[in-house]
């Protein structure tokens, strides 16, 4: 049996059968950590839920499962399945060095603070 992600298609507006993005079951590294800001890039709207206090809370975790999965219904018709597997890696590229400049700046001023 193949597997889900290869036997499953979308058509686009014109018709026309595309195959899914390979990063579309997958955790959003980049919807998860960057939030309303992935949403303008993306044209989520969901993502501006974020900016509610204790609602962005869940809704981290809401982008980073079903992030994938919004953003392709939004560029479907403007990318091709490589092309937004491509801008979904680089976000999650951009997120994970986001984290680690963080964390290293926080153990830098949490060092020079004692």
């Amino acid at each position: 049996m193949e597997n889900n992600e290869i036997k499953q298609n979308v058509q686009n507006e014109q018709n026309v059968n595309v195959p899914e993005p390979q990063c579309l079951h997958k955790w959003n590294w980049g919807a998860f950590i960057f939030g309303w800001i992935w949403g303008i890039g993306t044209g989520v709207g969901y993502a501006f839920l974020t900016l509610i206090p204790y609602v962005n809370i869940v809704m981290a975790f809401v982008l980073g499962a079903k992030g994938s999965k919004w953003a392709w219904e939004k560029q479907k018709n403007e990318k091709t399945p490589d092309e937004f597997d491509d801008s979904q890696h680089k976000w999650a590229v951009a997120g994970g060095i986001y984290f680690l400049v963080v964390v290293v700046l926080s153990i830098i001023i949490a060092i020079a603070g004692n």
